[in-house]
């Protein structure tokens, strides 16, 4: 039995416990007060879990209360959707809000990376490191390692990301086992052609 517990069956509730109870009640209420996420056009998922996940940081609750918890916000379709990955897939709070993520916003998601991944470019004056890192990271998020991946999907994705980090960044031709190994020795290279870059646009101040 935890102290609060032994305080309610005493009677005896110290001035921390109480303020433990009067919390939980209060995280409670809001919960009841927050509408159901039913998978509807009018709620988007990831802004109404965004107020559960403010609600329930104000309680001391683990995990698995939180997913029980999150099970009880679930109405419709929703709730279906929810109770299908629950018994085929995973009970973990965290790969679940996941799971829904990607079931309600997923298209939207791979669209908005997509987008951002035609576009992208290095920034004036922006490092080759840096770059690089931005680039990967947008190249992730749109394409995804899957736990069933092969060795060719592997390679497949890495020559994708090096040809796009190639776009608009010269190199010497040899063979990079790694996407990380690239652009280090882009970087070798990249750093003296921008000094010279801006010995030069300094001359030509100079000049006029």
């Amino acid at each position: 039995m935890d102290q609060l517990q032994y305080s309610l069956v005493t009677n005896v509730i110290p001035i921390g416990d109480l303020q433990e109870l009067q919390k939980g009640k209060r995280v409670q209420t809001m919960l009841i007060q927050l509408q159901n996420f039913t998978g509807g056009p009018s709620t988007r998922f990831d802004r109404w879990i965004k107020l559960f996940e403010n609600i329930v940081a104000m309680s001391n609750w683990n995990e698995k209360e939180k997913m029980n918890m999150l099970v009880t916000k679930m109405a419709g379709s929703a709730h279906d959707i929810q109770q299908n990955i629950l018994e085929s897939t995973t009970q973990d709070y965290k790969e679940v809000k996941r799971l829904l993520q990607e079931r309600f916003h997923g298209n939207e998601n791979q669209d908005f990376f997509q987008t951002q991944l035609e576009e992208v470019k290095r920034h004036p004056g922006e490092a080759i490191l840096d770059y690089g890192f931005r680039l990967k990271n947008i190249f992730e998020h749109r394409y995804p390692k899957g736990e069933d991946d092969t060795k060719t999907d592997e390679t497949t994705r890495l020559q994708m990301l090096r040809q796009k980090f190639l776009q608009g960044n010269k190199v010497r031709y040899k063979p990079f086992t790694t996407y990380e190994a690239l652009v280090a020795e882009t970087n070798k290279y990249a750093i003296p052609l921008d000094e010279k870059k801006k010995k030069k646009t300094k001359e030509n101040l100079l000049t006029q």
